[in-house]
């Protein structure tokens, strides 16, 4: 009895090591397989990605001019809008040294100091921001100031204004006068 039952034992090893060898071969196809589709939806992806670049480079000139467009009305709209609002405040009631006084000195030392060549005609943002601090400083005044006290608390703004901004005396009026003059220029054409 012996040799049927090594003969046995001998087919069960033999069985349990194909059903080993079968099961291990399974799982490397099956990972293989897996292997297989990740790049395969790699792939697609890339290539995916690579239409979808191709064609936003044909359309990106309409697309782009398009946006900037878009992107400069809007500009042009918040100017505006800036301008309109840098209008209601540059007034003679707001800005003391437009006003003219008893002597009738309105912006005498500025224009001697500031060259009229010296002054852009282009008002950046910044000059913009400059005008309205100034602005709103000028507007916390007394209005029981006179022509001498408002020249003085003038000059201390424009001190504050100077190193607030980083400016000189001669930058600071520049950018004084070129607001003024836009200003009155806008209330000769209106």
């Amino acid at each position: 009895m012996t040799k049927p039952y090594a003969l046995l034992i001998a087919i069960l090893v033999v069985v349990v090591l194909a059903f080993t060898f079968g099961k291990s071969y399974l799982s490397r196809l099956d990972t293989s397989d897996r292997l297989l589709k990740e790049r395969l939806s790699r792939q697609e992806l890339i290539d995916s990605l690579s239409q979808t670049y191709e064609q936003m480079l044909e359309d990106n000139s309409t697309g782009l001019q398009d946006r900037f467009d878009s992107l400069r009305n809007e500009s042009d709209a918040l100017i505006y809008s800036l301008e309109s609002q840098l209008d209601l405040y540059i007034s003679q009631e707001y800005d003391p040294l437009l006003q003219q006084d008893s002597s009738g000195d309105t912006d005498a030392t500025l224009s001697d100091e500031v060259s009229a060549d010296s002054i852009s005609v282009i008002v950046t943002p910044s000059e913009y921001e400059i005008y309205i601090a100034y602005l709103e400083s000028i507007q916390d005044f007394p209005k029981d100031l006179s022509s001498y006290e408002k020249l003085v608390e003038v000059g201390e703004v424009k001190k504050k204004l100077m190193k607030r901004f980083s400016l000189g005396r001669k930058d600071l009026n520049n950018v004084l006068l070129k607001l003024r003059q836009r200003s009155k220029d806008a209330a000769k054409s209106s």
